[in-house]
């Protein structure tokens, strides 16, 4: 059992039973002093206290520390319907009389949330501390006072007392939980909400919340029991459902992501993000129309929803209609001139090759294309690259091993999939998180590392005989860079083996799909300058876009 003074020191705890007994609240008063004996049984102001309490136990006579029913019914009318500062005003009107009515406090804390005086509700939950420190409630509602302004460790604490005090308080476990999780500490949060849980099984918003932890943490199995677990209790939870849609998505089970993000929008016609990853959905089945819908409604919520705003001119581009899709990432750079993703494609669509393009557009793009990447690039879009190159370095190689190997660029590891039966060792380095975790689950990989290629290559030791690189120049537009950090980092001869999108003419070029280019020409001065010698080349079907194959250029050159 919890006494006092795991809330107050002990000279104000004396203190507050001397107040208690003052006001003639022997019982409460008898509390405290056997509290402090229970702790400090030697302690002769309590020893006093309590026998001075016992003397006056025949005292009859209330203390006026609560203001009148009606009072009291007046401002919790006014807090029921909205009118909080009203409620506020008459509540501050009526302290001065009643300085010391906790059920006064307590309304005045409730008011302060509502609206958002977080630090007011917090003293104003401080002060019925003082006056009744055994409110378990009290220690909650100052829990979530504290967690309002970041005081995670301090709402630990109150969550913790109000639950010393009531073992059985779900909503406290439930609430410790949520605070524990704030500050890092992932078992004891566990704990809690599964104590939340044991004591009420129907808790929903506990399971909803232990389900945001395991997805948070890429538990995603876990996280799905959790969520349908809440909304077989509450099938009306709206965020359940929407974070169902995003589990399933990055899962690649794009049809049950559909019907959780529909779920969502159904119950909340106003969640903008539901109709945004729908969209995407739609998008990713090639559902184009429906996407544009989708992302047209997310839009309409919100007007000045960028991601939306940039995923309808993904779309639009996707459909052709470059004027509306050139239009709308124009619009977009308006909104946020720092949009970098929407500027490259703005520049692709207007026809302005960079130099490169933007990190973020790269690497937010194979986050979104991991779940579905492969299924795409070899079933839908026919795409033979890697096998195709790997044939040509071994037509070159008289023992038909390839030693060490570097896959710049692993993705999801199309490239081990078809060197590991020919090479010794198998380095990748991908930007993506999500594309290394695809590659990991191979077990292909002897080294898997998540990095920009030209920062992996500008700090590594290049001890390996081939080097490899399919679809990742389209990705890098100016080739210099990557040409002299090869030739600067190489410990020994070697090749280098990569793939391009074909260019007749010129040297590199933005193409309007966002990708880049890359000419024979460019190719060989690269070589030229930075000593790097051709000895393979030939043009093949790289991979289908839309209707058409687009020409690739296969290249094999000794370092």
């Amino acid at each position: 059992m919890m006494t006092i003074l795991q809330i107050m020191p002990l000279a104000q705890a004396l203190r507050l039973a001397a107040k208690k007994e003052k006001q003639h609240d022997f019982a409460y008063s008898t509390r405290l002093y056997q509290d402090i004996l229970n702790t400090f049984p030697k302690s002769t102001a309590a020893r006093k206290g309590l026998k001075s309490v016992q003397n006056q136990l025949g005292f009859e006579g209330p203390f006026p520390q609560e203001p009148a029913e009606d009072q009291i019914q007046h401002i919790t009318r006014l807090y029921n319907t909205g009118a909080l500062i009203a409620a506020s005003e008459a509540g501050a009107s009526l302290l001065l009389e009643f300085p010391e009515s906790g059920l006064l406090h307590n309304l005045m804390g409730a008011i302060a949330m509502g609206l958002g005086a977080f630090a007011q509700a917090e003293s104003s939950f401080e002060r019925i501390k003082l006056i009744d420190p055994y409110s378990a409630e009290n220690h909650y509602n100052l829990g979530h006072a504290r967690s309002k302004q970041d005081k995670t460790k301090l709402a630990i604490k109150s969550f913790q007392l109000a639950i010393l005090l009531k073992p059985e308080f779900s909503n406290a476990h439930n609430s410790l939980g949520i605070a524990l999780k704030s500050a890092g500490q992932i078992e004891p949060a566990l704990h809690s909400y599964r104590k939340a849980l044991e004591i009420d099984p129907n808790f929903a918003e506990a399971f909803y919340n232990m389900g945001n932890l395991f997805k948070e943490h890429g538990n995603l199995e876990d996280a799905k029991r959790c969520f349908k677990s809440s909304l077989e209790i509450e099938p009306g939870l709206c965020e359940a459902h929407f974070n169902l849609g995003v589990i399933y998505k990055a899962q690649g089970s794009l049809d049950l992501a559909i019907n959780s993000y529909l779920q969502a929008v159904e119950v909340n016609p106003m969640l903008h993000e539901g109709y945004n990853n729908l969209g995407l959905c739609l998008q990713d089945q090639g559902d184009l129309s429906a996407a544009l819908k989708s992302f047209q409604a997310a839009i309409k919520l919100q007007p000045d929803y960028t991601d939306a705003i940039y995923n309808m001119g993904n779309v639009l581009k996707d459909m052709d209609d470059f004027a509306s899709a050139v239009s709308c990432f124009q619009d977009l750079i308006k909104i946020d001139p720092n949009y970098n993703r929407a500027q490259h494609l703005l520049n692709a669509l207007t026809g302005q090759t960079t130099q490169t393009p933007p990190q973020e557009y790269v690497e937010s793009l194979f986050e979104e294309y991991a779940p579905h990447f492969e299924q795409d690039l070899i079933h839908n879009l026919h795409y033979t690259a890697p096998k195709r190159l790997v044939d040509a370095l071994l037509h070159l190689s008289a023992q038909k091993n390839l030693g060490s190997v570097l896959d710049l660029g692993c993705g999801t590891g199309l490239i081990g999939n078809e060197v590991k039966r020919f090479a010794s060792y198998i380095e990748g380095v991908d930007l993506s998180k999500s594309m290394v975790e695809q590659a990991e689950r191979k077990n292909i990989y002897d080294r898997l590392i998540i990095s920009d290629i030209n920062a992996y290559l500008a700090k590594t030791s290049l001890d390996f005989d081939c080097i490899m690189a399919t679809d990742v120049f389209i990705y890098l537009g100016d080739l210099s860079e990557t040409f002299q950090l090869i030739k600067a980092g190489k410990k020994r001869p070697g090749k280098l083996a990569f793939s391009t999108e074909h260019l007749e003419t010129g040297s590199f070029k933005l193409e309007r799909s966002g990708r880049y280019a890359h000419s024979k020409h460019y190719i060989i001065s690269l070589c030229s300058q930075f000593g790097f010698a051709l000895s393979h080349f030939s043009t093949i079907k790289l991979r289908k876009d839309k209707a058409a194959f687009l020409t690739g250029g296969l290249y094999i050159l000794d370092f």
